[in-house]
């Protein structure tokens, strides 16, 4: 639980011992799929979990993902500090749209579990 509380303090800053039980399910450790199937089931409607992942990289509601975010969230996951190259790297690599910007949709892309089904978008 203690490694789980440190990636996800990375997102969010405030992260409760409370949460954290839940989401481990009074495990000691939980698997991606385990995580995904509890958060989709669940009793929210219309609930987009990559929409609401992308908020983490888009702080100012600007609709595109903050790259200094990004090179934050290298340095605190432990990969080093992201030179502007490599920055410009996982832009142009992530820019599905070729706008030179990462838009919620360019973020669904990167994601496993990102594609919503149709008629489910609100943009």
């Amino acid at each position: 639980s203690t490694d789980l509380r440190k990636k996800l303090a990375t997102f969010y800053k405030n992260v409760s011992s409370k949460e954290i039980k839940f989401l481990l399910n009074n495990q000691p450790e939980i698997t991606f799929d385990e995580l995904y199937a509890l958060l989709m089931d669940n009793q929210l409607t219309n609930f987009d979990p990559v929409k609401e992942a992308f908020k983490v990289y888009d702080p100012n509601d600007t609709g595109f993902v903050d790259m200094s975010i990004v090179k934050e969230f290298f340095a605190n996951l432990g990969y080093g500090d992201i030179s502007d190259e490599d920055a410009k790297i996982i832009l142009e690599t992530a820019d599905a749209d070729k706008d030179g910007r990462i838009g919620l949709e360019d973020f669904r892309l990167m994601v496993p579990f990102g594609q919503v089904a149709e008629g489910s978008k609100d943009k």
